[in-house]
């Protein structure tokens, strides 16, 4: 300003208005630079320095309570974080403070994936980088189909999920207060997922059972991820994995790592939106509701990339979908499921084989129980192949 430039322009270039600017100047005229010094303002003082508040940022992003040695809790609250404040500094923060504190630093309550300590992060990286992509090379060589198996466990005490109700009236649901359970084994792919529900411990029969029925679904052969389940690595099962090693390839998962298996969701999906959120009367009612759960997989066909409602891609226009639009990219619809005319069809993104000759296909339905040798209260459903 002493210059001639405009007021109006230099506080433009501070990013001020002008009655700031001209405050300012009052106060250099009054007492020169050391009445323009910023630290000099009023009002209370920080609790907290620089150095610990990047403490506290340290101590939730870097580990968790039990890592101090000083506290028997593995989550962070910020009850909890007031007396870690006040055990390291002797600085007393309310719950508001600390929680107002938190959302400053850019931190915010969420909920923590749990995950083994055994797991071990060099294995997982390795099988991730090198084992996968070479599986992936070999079932690509041969044709094959790549699943991941598992089983899990239902149990009728196992309840998930919320209602609506009056404040301070908790919601009761009638339901059994009997205490029964029941196995499954699955396996997934990229085109759907197999079944088998059993009645008792998932042993090396059952496992030896359900590859074979695994293989009665598909003419390609078959490479099979599983998890380190001493089912999965007994003696029988090895033998019948090398009796049909033409057709069967079999392999691990490193040890502790369920996040690895996409088989997982599936039981997620059965616990959590199925069963979980039913009301159990009796053994058979718990069974029916698996099946119908697991069943109705079948009706959710995934789509293939791109086909999503408001997607436009070149691989929707044309041949698949009739004639395109304009610049050969048919227009998206927001909010609608693509119409598909030849839904009766099966994708050719889905199923890249080429048809099969006529033969008996796996029953899509439960089926009254079967007892092959060494299995008892069996049964089985198959989903493979969505339309």
């Amino acid at each position: 300003m002493q210059s001639g430039k405009p007021a109006k322009l230099v506080a433009e270039d501070l990013g001020v208005t002008r009655q700031a600017l001209f405050n300012w100047l009052a106060l250099y005229r009054a007492g020169g630079w050391q009445n323009l010094d910023a630290s000099k303002r009023g009002g209370r003082p920080r609790l907290l320095t620089g150095l610990e508040l990047n403490w506290l940022y340290n101590v939730v992003t870097l580990g968790n309570p039990e890592q101090l040695q000083q506290f028997p809790f593995a989550l962070w609250t910020s009850k909890r974080l007031c007396e870690a404040l006040f055990k390291k500094f002797g600085i007393r923060l309310s719950k508001a403070s600390m929680c107002r504190l938190m959302s400053q630093l850019g931190l915010s309550p969420q909920r923590p994936l749990w995950r083994a300590w055994q797991q071990d992060p060099a294995a997982v990286e390795k099988w991730l980088k090198e084992e996968f992509p070479a599986i992936q090379r070999q079932a690509k060589k041969a044709k094959g189909e790549i699943w991941f198996g598992d089983e899990a466990g239902v149990r009728s005490d196992f309840h998930h999920g919320t209602t609506w109700a009056r404040k301070g009236q908790t919601p009761v649901v009638k339901t059994t207060g009997g205490r029964f359970g029941l196995n499954l084994i699955s396996a997934v792919n990229r085109r759907g997922a197999i079944f088998m529900c059993v009645k008792g411990r998932v042993n090396a029969g059952v496992v030896v059972e359900f590859m074979r029925r695994l293989l009665s679904t598909t003419q390609r052969p078959v490479f099979l991820i599983l998890d380190g389940h001493p089912a999965h690595k007994a003696k029988s099962v090895r033998t019948f994995a090398e009796k049909n090693k033409d057709r069967l390839h079999v392999f691990y998962l490193p040890g502790y790592s369920p996040d690895l298996n996409p088989d997982e969701w599936v039981w997620r999906n059965r616990k959590v939106h199925g069963s979980g959120r039913q009301s159990i009367e009796g053994p058979d009612h718990l069974l029916a509701l698996v099946t119908k759960t697991m069943m109705s997989l079948q009706r959710r066909a995934p789509r293939p990339p791109g086909s999503g409602p408001g997607a436009a891609t070149p691989a929707r226009a044309g041949t698949e979908r009739g004639p395109a639009g304009r610049n050969g990219v048919r227009p998206a619809r927001s909010h609608q499921r693509p119409r598909d005319r030849r839904r009766h069809q099966p994708c050719p993104l889905l199923n890249p084989r080429p048809p099969l000759p006529a033969r008996p296909s796996p029953p899509r339905h439960f089926c009254p129980p079967r007892n092959p040798a060494g299995v008892e209260g069996m049964m089985y459903g198959s989903l493979n192949g969505f339309h």
